[in-house]
């Protein structure tokens, strides 16, 4: 059996991130570059591949200095989702490299990454439930096996991490704003703010959180004057609803699926709060629940080079290695 070694490249929106990483689950490299967006109060596209354009390099350069490239058995890069002139980007470094060293290419769906990363630093059997909770996507799947995955539910418009964005946008806070809103969070009321949690009822494992926008906006506009203290019940308020409609999902996704195991996955999974009750959550209903560590929550290339192991070790085909901004399950 080969030993898998894998360099893998991330690039489909404002993290620009290289990997090496092994069939061990051991990480040789890793490294992480998020761009500064914040002027733009959210990514700018074009500014986000030329970002990657002038970075890439860099750390694909400190990444041969940690390791010898030439025992690299194959290079694995982000196809889709996600933005096109990013994604062009990192299939382009990743050809070229690959042409150099005379190692084959594998397109990975970014999604597929976040849904694996937990598998990387603990095993974690199949099926299981994975509630992806990132700034772009949000979606409930039924993970079977490496390979074959059912999309039980989605959002019908704002992803979480983009709601948590306009919240903080809507206060004044700097972009990204989810670890911002999630500290005024900490030290505010949950329940002076009652928000409506769309569809919480209905059968099915769908969900949408344009309706809490709609309401924050009213809410914000209705205070005279927003105090520390203000900002903080609302995001607190906010965060509150949000796990609610997570945890309902969830509730409705297990029943489907039958599974005993879920997974989160994406950028807010890393928020402590939201942890905190989803592991009630799984508790109170005999689940297990786990969550990639630290970093592989967000964008980043460890999780892409460890999907192209799965996909390898399973026997998986390959997606074409071609951008594709609209990739689905």
């Amino acid at each position: 059996m080969n030993n898998h070694l894998i360099l893998g490249i991330e690039t489909s929106c404002d993290e620009t991130s290289v990997a090496i990483v092994s069939e061990e689950r051991k990480v040789y490299f890793h490294e992480i570059f998020t761009q500064d967006h914040s002027k733009y109060n959210g990514v700018y596209p074009e500014f986000a591949s030329r970002e990657h354009l002038k970075i890439l390099p860099q750390i694909l350069r400190r990444a041969a200095q940690a390791h010898d490239l030439e025992k690299l058995t194959s290079i694995a890069c982000t196809v889709g989702p996600g933005l096109v002139g990013s994604l062009i980007v990192g299939v382009m470094m990743a050809r070229g490299l690959a042409f150099l060293l005379k190692k084959p290419v594998l397109g990975i769906n970014h999604l597929e990454g976040h849904l694996l990363a937990a598998r990387l630093t603990k095993k974690i059997n199949f099926p299981f439930v994975c509630l992806v909770i990132s700034g772009g996507h949000s979606q409930l799947i039924n993970a079977k096996k490496v390979g074959d995955y059912l999309l039980l539910g989605e959002t019908l418009d704002d992803a979480f991490g983009e709601a948590f964005d306009k919240l903080a946008t809507m206060l004044g806070f700097t972009y990204p704003g989810g670890k911002i809103v999630e500290k005024f969070a900490s030290k505010g009321d949950s329940e002076r703010f009652r928000l409506p949690a769309a569809m919480i009822n209905q059968p099915g494992c769908n969900f949408s959180l344009s309706g809490i926008k709609t309401a924050l906006k009213k809410i914000i506009t209705s205070l005279p004057q927003i105090t520390e203290q203000d900002k903080a019940d609302i995001c607190a308020s906010f965060q509150a609803c949000v796990a609610r409609i997570m945890v309902s999902k969830l509730e409705q996704a297990v029943k489907i699926c039958g599974h005993s195991r879920i997974v989160l996955a994406g950028g807010v999974a890393s928020n402590r709060y939201v942890r905190k009750i989803l592991e009630e959550f799984a508790k109170n209903h005999d689940l297990s629940l786990h969550f990639p560590e630290g970093v592989l929550c967000t964008d980043n290339a460890a999780m892409i080079a460890w999907a192209a192991i799965e996909r390898i070790t399973a026997g998986c085909t390959e997606l074409p290695l071609e951008p594709q901004p609209r990739l689905c399950w």
